[in-house]
């Protein structure tokens, strides 16, 4: 995602390594080695000359795990995930450096099975959330900062309430001088985000299946910009604070624009947030 409304089709895959070890130790759960697996698609259009956005996403989600006591079953499964519904709009805006505020919400109906990737050995708990945002772009120069602020609030009191904050910084290490060119520009970036609980703190509380702790996660990334076409993008996710939700992150990113945004009456730059 990015604070500016775009008009791109994308790809988002992420892998997760060693999901819930801490806490399966804590619980004396019979599952290791879960690993989790989420396939994202989605789109996103522009409207009042850019300045708004819509879109959707649906992910596709997959998990594997290992049975520690015997008659514990744990088969690969795959399901679809919840369909998201998303909108942002531009408060403010400086065309010259590209630096903006916007706002925004995601709605995500139980469009998908109550359990991850819908697998029997899970629990889950599965309702409406709405997610209302504020994100930001500054741009200095080669350098720029881009983040956001959201809550997750959900239809159900039985469920956790969220807030997210995320902030990064990215540096233009390299610009083609020829806009023809097929690399056009390549972008590190580092990026940190906190998840911050405000109900259901308590996650070694046995009976609370959504105890939830604060977690932070440092992102270290790399973008690739292809004319002003697309934005490829790889990272690495490490959880810093525990319990971790998970040992690491492999992301990988495609964002593939057209209408405003690869005419270029809407700026591409910086690569969306990782």
């Amino acid at each position: 995602m990015s604070p500016r409304p775009q008009d791109r089709i994308f790809y988002d895959f992420n892998y997760y390594n060693n999901v819930n070890a801490a806490s399966n130790v804590y619980n004396r759960s019979p599952i290791k080695n879960m690993e989790a697996y989420r396939h994202m698609f989605g789109f996103e259009k522009t409207f009042d000359e850019g300045r708004g956005s819509f879109g959707m996403r649906l992910p596709i989600d997959t998990l594997t795990a290992d049975g520690t006591a015997r008659g514990v079953q744990t088969p690969t499964t795959t399901a679809t995930g919840n369909l998201s519904l998303f909108a942002k709009y531009i408060l403010k805006q400086n065309t010259k450096t590209g630096s903006l505020v916007s706002v925004g919400l995601a709605v995500t109906p139980p469009t998908a099975p109550g359990r991850f990737a819908g697998a029997p050995y899970v629990f889950g708990i599965n309702n409406t959330s709405f997610q209302p945002f504020l994100g930001y772009i500054f741009n200095f120069g080669d350098f720029y900062i881009q983040g956001f602020s959201a809550f997750d609030f959900t239809s159900s009191a039985r469920d956790v309430t969220l807030m997210f904050n995320d902030v990064g910084i990215g540096y233009y290490a390299y610009r083609a001088n020829d806009p023809n060119s097929f690399l056009t520009a390549i972008v590190p970036t580092f990026e940190a985000h906190v998840n911050s609980p405000f109900t259901h703190r308590d996650w070694k509380n046995r009976y609370d299946v959504v105890g939830s702790a604060d977690v932070v996660n440092l992102t270290y990334g790399l973008n690739f910009q292809l004319q002003r076409t697309a934005i490829f993008s790889t990272a690495l996710v490490t959880p810093v604070t525990g319990p971790r939700p998970f040992d690491a992150e492999l992301a990988v990113f495609l964002n593939i624009f057209y209408g405003r945004s690869r005419s270029g009456r809407i700026p591409i730059q910086p690569p969306p947030s990782l």
